[in-house]
């Protein structure tokens, strides 16, 4: 991403008013060591989806097969990682079936409320929950979850959502890679165009400068 990009710790994006941040920490050893721990000396095949919808426009390829090399080359392990491409409606099948261990997919953020994304990513019968067939299932964050979704107060609803993120930076229901970061440009030819996180101002603001 030529360095326009932020290493995600957490669940929700750093443009979020309810971000909490969490530490990032990049130790490929204990990494590897961690791994190694869990599959020995087994054999182990991991089939890596690609969903063909967002692999045209971001460089999903080149991504998965740098963490196959990661993976296929942790010394002390036999790990195969299988790439494989698919259509959009095939590659959500598979995965509301479970009959994948990775999945690259880009998220947005649907408003400045992140609500649905946590009821969809962390509740039980949540819909992404279920359609990606993550299985994750927490009885608190159910309840958290439920709680906020009747919510009036600003402070306990932020005190929710920050608990929540903490839950997710330990028990990983999925795992954030990174945040994007937009790269705009315009021309000293016109005036009134300012770049915000999610496009830009209104081309009714922009004119030209003479």
């Amino acid at each position: 991403y030529n360095g326009y990009g932020i290493a995600a710790g957490g669940f929700q994006n750093y443009t979020s008013p309810f971000y909490e941040e969490q530490p990032v920490q990049h130790d490929p050893e204990k990494g590897a060591q961690l791994i190694r721990e869990v599959v020995g000396n087994e054999a182990v095949e991991l089939r890596f989806l690609l969903p063909g919808v967002d692999a045209n426009r971001y460089p999903y390829q080149e991504e998965a097969e740098y963490i196959q090399s990661l993976l296929e080359n942790i010394e002390g392990t036999n790990i195969t990682v299988n790439i494989q491409l698919m259509d959009w409606g095939p590659c959500k099948d598979e995965m509301k079936a479970g009959n994948y261990s990775m999945c690259l997919k880009i998220q947005g953020l649907p408003s400045a409320n992140p609500f649905s994304l946590f009821k969809g990513f962390l509740y039980s019968e949540g819909s992404t929950n279920i359609n990606y067939g993550l299985g994750y299932h927490n009885d608190h964050v159910d309840e958290l979850i439920e709680e906020a979704s009747t919510c009036l107060d600003a402070d306990r609803l932020t005190a929710i959502y920050k608990e929540l993120q903490e839950i997710s930076a330990e028990d990983f229901p999925n795992i954030p890679v990174l945040y994007s970061q937009e790269v705009v440009a315009s021309s000293s030819d016109i005036i009134g165009y300012q770049a915000t996180v999610y496009g830009l101002t209104g081309f009714t603001q922009v004119c030209w400068a003479k």
